[in-house]
């Protein structure tokens, strides 16, 4: 099926050797890769899923040596995904890649721009966040991120991108 096309291209990412293994960066050569512990495995993947420590269940499996397997891995990820905590992947790769960050130091010109302000900086933020986090939570296709014809928005942003029929603050 088309999620577990998605979920197969998000573990092939975290199944690479980048990913996977450490790199020393005195070795010049491919063939000196040495392979990640199973415990520093389990923290990469759950650092990145969730940007916080893994949970018992990781542990479990990085101790039984399971994790390594790639049905296991597979599972654990598919696991970690659908737990309301891999929202700060949509947090952290959205934020990196679309450099929501820097919003906080946009200062635009307050003459041009009448609307703007934290209100408006922080209702762009969560459309932002909230539309990647819809298309991984529901494996939409990447090509949503171009031209999807819906988003998450306030009142505040409907009206500044001249969205009639928005009336909620939330």
């Amino acid at each position: 099926t088309h999620e577990e096309a998605m979920r197969d291209s998000i573990v092939s990412v975290l199944m690479s050797p980048k990913f996977c293994y450490r790199i020393d960066p005195s070795v010049s050569s491919k063939s000196e890769r040495a392979a990640l512990s199973p415990y520093a495995l389990a923290s990469r993947l759950s650092y990145f899923l969730w940007r916080s420590m893994p949970d018992d269940e990781l542990l479990a499996a990085a101790e039984s040596g399971k994790l390594r397997e790639p049905v296991a891995f597979r599972a654990q990820v598919k696991r970690m995904l659908d737990d309301p905590k891999s929202v700060a992947l949509a947090d952290d790769f959205a934020g990196q890649w679309l450099e929501l960050r820097n919003l906080d130091t946009m200062k635009p010109d307050p003459d041009r721009f009448l609307y703007w302000g934290p209100e408006l900086r922080a209702a762009m933020k969560t459309e932002t966040r909230m539309f990647f986090d819809y298309i991984l939570r529901n494996n939409r296709p990447l090509s949503e991120f171009l031209n999807a014809r819906y988003t998450f928005l306030n009142e505040r942003l409907a009206n500044f991108y001249g969205i009639e029929g928005v009336k909620e603050p939330e």
